[in-house]
């Protein structure tokens, strides 16, 4: 009976707060909101130095514990965070919304609400490569999985951050491959394989274009443009050289308490998943300050004009409010060279001379740091708005047979734009190699047949039987694929880019259609 009485006092105990807590919410609402955006720092927490656990006359206090889980703890505190921001902007806009019935004034709200600090840690130094110059002020160490949809995706974020940060920025990467990423380990043993033939980076790029597919014949096809010694490349797979390495990396990651990849520390500060460029700035900016560094992006620099001697002869400007974001191009020519070259935003003119920004009568480049301008030698520049608009304005709308589903240009864009998604990594082309493929045009055409869609009056064309076609594998395409743009231009049974693109071009953008799902391709060939 004692028994019974014991375990049903705390069920009438927990039954009589809650109606309390029921009633304190109806009587008075406003101190329940209250209650819910208290800030970690409001509550005491226990001391650090109390023991835990005794083993013997060996002791274990809650600093001990919490430093071993702090990565973890950290998670649980900017999930609380987050929760009472979530309640704080509702709130906020209820409050609002009473006030603005009652009265017409306006009102400015202010959120005092201020995110957990989350934990630093040092890093050991090693001699693995830096991508960056090795003394800039900013180091983000990155532990992530070749086979990660969320580190490829991260990709994209990493060159934001290295165009705004420049040389204030590096990365170091360390390998987390995850327990269900079966070609996790081998996609970074063939990273390791190509750091020691010379090329990190461009390999790294090239994996993380597709992670969709990471097998040991990708790997060599990534080799061979590379221009890697084939035979000591496929030794070093097939022999995994860097098993013990990469067993390092995630030793010391699963020691950290490291769980789920991407996790980036900056400047041992930990982030946890892949975040928005914003956010990784807000740390970044957050680091510089107390850092005292004066760091002002390429945006907020006043540029001087160049003395380099580049001739800007043409541009073509777009913008985001016609859809064709990044299609920029300025037509350079180098008078060492005497030829007429493309460029858009992000390319490198010379080894140490980036293009950062195209507009109409200029153009914007990084010089080893300096932000200099190069104007148009004549009134060739053009902005794409009013070339759209014209367009739009004269083309007469294509008719669609009755039989077959059709798109206009402007419909199937808007589409694509909503669903296209952008590059996660970029794969170099060896030019000499795809002239040799090149030669097999006519064959490499009979895997092409007509989609169901059609697009200015043509089919779409999709691409059957290329399993065993190695031109194609290497460019990642696949059986079942619909070809929808080439850089600018749409791919179709009346047009088809693709082969003048691969020969004369040195960048080239391909989108297909996989799955009902758009998927990008971007190659650099040399």
């Amino acid at each position: 009976m004692m028994l019974r009485l014991i375990f049903i006092l705390p069920l009438f105990l927990s039954g009589l707060v809650a109606c309390s807590q029921d009633t304190a919410s109806t009587n008075s609402k406003s101190v329940t909101e209250l209650q819910v955006v208290k800030t970690v720092a409001e509550v005491s927490p226990p001391q650090s130095k109390t023991i835990v656990a005794s083993i013997g006359d060996q002791t274990i206090n809650l600093q001990e514990l919490d430093t071993a889980i702090q990565f973890t703890l950290f998670d649980l505190e900017w999930r609380k965070y987050q929760l009472r921001k979530d309640m704080l902007n509702r709130m906020i806009a209820q409050r609002l919304q009473l006030f603005s019935e009652d009265s017409s004034e306006a009102l400015i709200s202010e959120i005092l609400l201020s995110p957990p600090p989350p934990p630093r840690i040092q890093l050991p130094s090693d001699k693995r490569p830096i991508k960056g110059e090795r003394d800039a002020i900013i180091l983000m160490s990155v532990f992530c999985s070749y086979q990660s949809s969320h580190c490829a995706r991260l990709q994209t974020v990493i060159k934001q951050l290295e165009e705004h940060y420049g040389k204030a920025i590096a990365f170091n990467f360390y390998d987390l491959p995850q327990g269900f990423h079966r070609y996790g380990v081998a996609a970074a043993n063939a990273y390791h394989c190509a750091e020691a033939a010379g090329s990190p980076w461009a390999y790294q790029s090239a994996l993380y274009s597709d992670v969709s597919k990471l097998d040991k014949q990708r790997f060599m096809n990534i080799a061979e443009q590379l221009n890697f010694d084939l035979i000591n490349f496929e030794h070093c797979l097939d022999e995994s050289s860097y098993q013990a390495t990469i067993k390092s990396d995630m030793d010391m990651a699963n020691n950290m308490g490291l769980g789920s990849v991407p996790v980036i520390f900056i400047n041992g500060l930990y982030t946890k998943g892949a975040q928005s460029f914003e956010a990784y700035r807000f740390y970044i900016d957050q680091e510089l300050a107390q850092l005292g560094y004066d760091f002002k992006s390429a945006e907020e620099q006043t540029p001087t004009e160049s003395q380099l001697p580049i001739l800007l002869l043409a541009t073509t400007v777009s913008s985001h409010a016609t859809g064709n974001e990044n299609t920029s191009i300025a037509l350079v020519k180098l008078p060492e060279s005497e030829q007429e070259a493309n460029y858009k935003e992000g390319d490198f003119i010379f080894e140490n001379v980036q293009l950062v920004k195209i507009e109409t009568q200029r153009i914007l480049i990084d010089n080893q740091g300096a932000l200099e301008f190069v104007v148009l030698q004549s009134s060739m520049g053009h902005d794409l708005d009013d070339i759209a608009s014209d367009i739009l304005t004269q083309q007469e709308p294509v008719k669609a047979s009755d039989s077959e589903p059709s798109y206009d240009d402007e419909a199937l864009a808007e589409e694509m734009k909503r669903r296209e998604i952008p590059a996660t990594g970029e794969m170099v082309l060896s030019k000499e190699w795809l002239e040799s493929q090149l030669i097999n045009q006519g064959e490499l055409e009979q895997h092409f047949y007509n989609a169901d869609h059609v697009v200015e009056g043509h089919h779409l064309i999709k691409l059957n039987e290329i399993v065993d076609q190695r031109f194609y594998n290497t460019l990642g395409f696949k059986t079942g694929d619909v070809l929808l743009r080439v850089n600018d231009q749409w791919v179709h049974s009346g047009q088809n880019p693709l082969w003048d693109s691969l020969a004369k071009e040195e960048k080239v953008t391909v989108m297909i259609m996989r799955g009902g799902y758009p998927v990008r391709y971007d190659y650099n060939i040399k």
